[in-house]
């Protein structure tokens, strides 16, 4: 192979890699880099629930808080972990009544925001690790801004799949949720830097490999 049909291949390679990770970052299941704040940002928080339950009814909702510092020049990003396991295999996390933020300026004694509550966007779904003991595990993620003096989040267990009017169910349940508070200005810098630096080298490369691909098509055509 000749050096323009080398160099094709490599550059068409390199944007599929680029390309492909992108993607998988996109998609979520996984947690962000400040998970469990191995950087030690002093504006992380925290709060988790766990327990295991007997539940007379169809569903179980379960309340979790994380009190902050209000920042109107901030941003707040919201990441939960929910992992469970139960007696009977239908129940899940609602998808019709997904994990509901709210959030409050004054503290977790309310009042809360927003009147319309906001549900979380899943992020993905994952089994938890052994020796977890929990069957199942959701990621869900959301933004709130400015950054609140507390946010609250409603998760719903539901069985899907009753077996008598009187419903029943133990279910054992893990909810973890961290923060982290981002200064709305550093945000806008480091998206125009991305704006201005990755993407023309992207498109770039784009052209460049599909210029190397048409020179490797033009160069079999003249051999034959």
């Amino acid at each position: 192979m000749k050096w323009s049909g080398k160099i094709g291949l490599i550059l068409s390679v390199a944007l599929a890699s680029l390309l492909l990770s992108v993607a998988v970052s996109a998609s979520g299941g996984t947690p962000p880099d400040w998970w469990n704040n191995p950087q030690g940002y002093s504006s992380w928080r925290r709060g988790a629930v766990s327990e295991t339950v007997f539940v007379e009814a169809y569903t179980l909702i379960v309340s979790i808080t994380v009190e902050n510092t209000p920042i109107p020049t901030a941003h707040k990003q919201v990441w939960m972990q929910v992992e469970w396991w139960s007696d009977d295999e239908g129940v899940v996390v609602s998808d019709v009544e997904p994990p509901i933020l709210a959030w409050s300026y004054d503290g977790c004694d309310g009042p809360w925001a927003p009147a319309l509550l906001m549900p979380m966007e899943l992020a993905g779904e994952y089994a938890p690790d052994p020796p977890s003991e929990y069957q199942h595990g959701r990621e869900y993620g959301a933004v709130i801004e400015p950054q609140p003096a507390c946010e609250r989040i409603e998760v719903t267990f539901v069985d899907n799949t009753p077996t008598t009017p009187d419903n029943s169910f133990t279910i054992g349940y893990s909810i973890e949720v961290q923060t982290l508070c981002f200064d709305n200005a550093t945000s806008v810098k480091i998206q125009k830097l991305l704006a201005t630096s990755f993407w023309p080298y992207a498109l770039a490369l784009t052209g460049i490999a599909l210029g190397g691909i048409f020179i490797t098509k033009r160069r079999k055509r003249a051999a034959t």
